[in-house]
C-alpha cells in the first residue's frame, strides 16, 4: 500500500475543513486517490475537481514536479513510493 497525502494551498481552503488529507491506497491512480481523499470535504472537492477531473487553473505538485502537465496523475499508486501532493492555484502569489 502507498500512502498518499494531499495538502491544499491556503487560498483554496474552506473554513472549518481540514487542509491536509492522508490515506493508504492500492490499485488506484493518483487522481483517483486525490478524488477519494477530497470526498471528505464537499467544499474542497468542488474547489479542486470538476466532473471527476482536475479543475483548470490548479497545479498538482509532488517533489517539485507538476503532475498533470506530464500526465502523471494517471500513474497507479502501486508504481510510486509514499507521495505528498500539493494542490496550488496557478495565481497563488508566489
Amino acid at each position: 500500500m502507498t500512502k498518499v497525502t494531499v495538502i491544499i494551498h491556503q487560498s483554496l481552503r474552506v473554513e472549518g475543513d481540514k487542509f491536509e488529507f492522508q490515506n493508504e491506497f492500492t490499485n488506484i491512480s493518483l487522481l483517483g486517490a486525490i478524488i477519494e481523499l477530497l470526498k471528505k470535504s464537499q467544499g474542497l472537492s468542488a474547489a479542486c475537481l470538476e466532473n471527476g477531473r482536475k479543475k483548470p487553473g490548479l497545479l498538482y505538485f509532488s517533489d517539485k514536479v507538476e503532475l498533470s502537465s506530464l500526465g502523471l496523475l494517471e500513474t497507479n499508486v502501486d508504481e510510486t513510493d509514499d507521495t505528498i501532493i500539493r494542490i496550488v492555484p496557478i495565481l497563488h502569489g508566489g
